[in-house]
């Protein structure tokens, strides 16, 4: 039987393969389809007398500079998270108090990025959900529309002003994500939320499953976790890196399959070989440059 390390950096390639495909509206653990196989193949201009198998396609994929690795996208990500708490050292916490109506009462918003652009940063309340809130705020700091926490809900929407306290430090926070954006975004795409169907999303991210655990993209993050694979009865993995070192460690790993839960013992295999080599699955598994809403820039 194949170790675990074998099948895992094979099906890394494989779902390189769909990750790369236009066409990533596919069911959960999909195989390399002949249909889009010959658009990869079509677009790359590879002759297929040459290739032997979809590895040697991958191999090309790799060769072909329009993707990049998960490792590149961590490692780069992690340095930029180094920076941007370096800079925002001396910035309070995000917390602030709103007042409530739907309650009568005051509480904190623990606020976390959603979205940024070249003049607006959006936060929303970590501690809303459609699960236990009425109506949901996302608190604006924009450049050219004002300063604003919008509010909506079961039907009702308006914008309230932001007082001179909390806009001021928004404000703060702007200044430094400004220098930030592409971070920013990569945060807002690849962290966790609520709504599994926006970490899980075919049309979004493909056959790729992503977190970012902590509760601050400017001071406190935590982990960045990486799922590809269906699990189930087709072969899943996750791999999972410790955010805020210099450098990289090594990740955990671990395969998920369905049948590891009736039979655990014989997924109890060495893996001395994924130790040995920790980043392999991280620098294996690879997405379309084109794909990203973000671009890889150093400050």
């Amino acid at each position: 039987m194949e170790n675990n390390k074998t099948r895992a950096i094979k099906e890394a390639k494989e779902q390189s393969l769909v990750l790369f495909s236009k066409n990533i509206n596919l069911d959960i653990g999909s195989q390399v389809s002949r249909n889009y196989m010959g658009g990869i193949i079509d677009e790359l201009n590879i002759d297929t007398s040459k290739t032997k198998d979809l590895y040697d396609i991958y191999d090309a994929l790799v060769k072909s500079g329009l993707t990049i690795s998960l490792y590149d996208i961590i490692e780069w990500f992690n340095g930029q998270y180094n920076l941007i708490r370096e800079k925002s050292r001396d910035l309070p916490e995000l917390i602030i108090p709103v007042y409530k109506e739907e309650k009568g009462k005051e509480e904190e918003a623990h606020l976390i990025v959603i979205h940024v652009d070249d003049n607006s940063i959006e936060f929303g309340d970590l501690n809303e959900s459609p699960y236990n809130e009425y109506f949901r705020r996302c608190y604006i700091v924009d450049k050219k529309n004002g300063n604003y926490i919008c509010l909506s809900g079961a039907g009702h929407f308006e914008t309230v002003a932001l007082d001179s306290e909390k806009k001021e430090l928004l404000s703060e926070y702007l200044i430094i994500a400004q220098d930030f954006k592409e971070y920013l975004k990569a945060f807002s795409y690849f962290h966790s939320t609520n709504n599994l169907s926006s970490t899980y999303n075919y049309y979004n991210k493909g056959v790729l499953g992503t977190a970012i655990f902590g509760t601050n993209p400017f001071k406190n993050l935590e982990q960045f976790f990486v799922h590809y694979g269906s699990g189930g009865n087709v072969d899943g993995y996750f791999f999972n890196y410790e955010l805020g070192k210099e450098s990289l460690p090594s990740p955990t790993f671990r395969p998920w399959h369905s049948h590891m839960t009736q039979n655990p013992e014989s997924y109890d295999e060495d893996i001395s070989d994924i130790i040995n080599s920790p980043h392999v699955l991280a620098k294996t598994l690879r997405v379309r440059k084109g794909l990203l809403p973000f671009e890889i820039k150093n400050n």
